[in-house]
Parts: C-alpha cells; sequence; structure tokens
C-alpha cells in the first residue's frame, strides 16, 4: 500500500504519477492544508518555481524586488528575484 500524497488528488487521477515524481524531486509542495488543488489555476510564481525546480536552477537569494505586486520575505521571492536578475 502506497502513501497518499494529497487528500484531494486520488490514485486513479491522470496526473497521480505526473504529480506524485514532481512531489519526489521537491518541485511540487502542495498547499498547507494537505491539498494539491489540482483544480486550481497555477499562478505566474508558482510556475516560475516549476520551472526552476524542474530545471534544479540555482537561486540568487536577497536581492531587492522591483515589483508593486511581489513582497520581500514570501516564499517566492527568490525566485522573482532570480528571473529578475
Amino acid at each position: 500500500m502506497r502513501a497518499k500524497l494529497f487528500s484531494d488528488l486520488s490514485y486513479s487521477n491522470q496526473f497521480y504519477d505526473a504529480v506524485s515524481y514532481l512531489f519526489k524531486k521537491g518541485t511540487v509542495q502542495g498547499y498547507p492544508d494537505g491539498t494539491f488543488g489540482d483544480n486550481k489555476t497555477v499562478s505566474r510564481v508558482e510556475a516560475l518555481k516549476f520551472i526552476y525546480s524542474g530545471f534544479g536552477k540555482a537561486l540568487m537569494n536577497n536581492l531587492t524586488l522591483t515589483y508593486s505586486d511581489a513582497y520581500q520575505g514570501q516564499w517566492y521571492s527568490d525566485y522573482v528575484a532570480t528571473a529578475s536578475g
């Protein structure tokens, strides 16, 4: 028996194996409530994280963000700063 990855992602989901692979690589983690959100729209910063994590791109740390809708100290800050730099 295998452990369920996310409470809202069933084994029969057509993308279960792909999500499982990306989870094991650390590319996706899901949400703090234990869900994956397979029916949610992916945000720009989530897509950026997928891309950088998928390619193993090193992130630049502690750069100043220059976008009015991006904030220092958030989980996505280094991804946005790296993409901008």
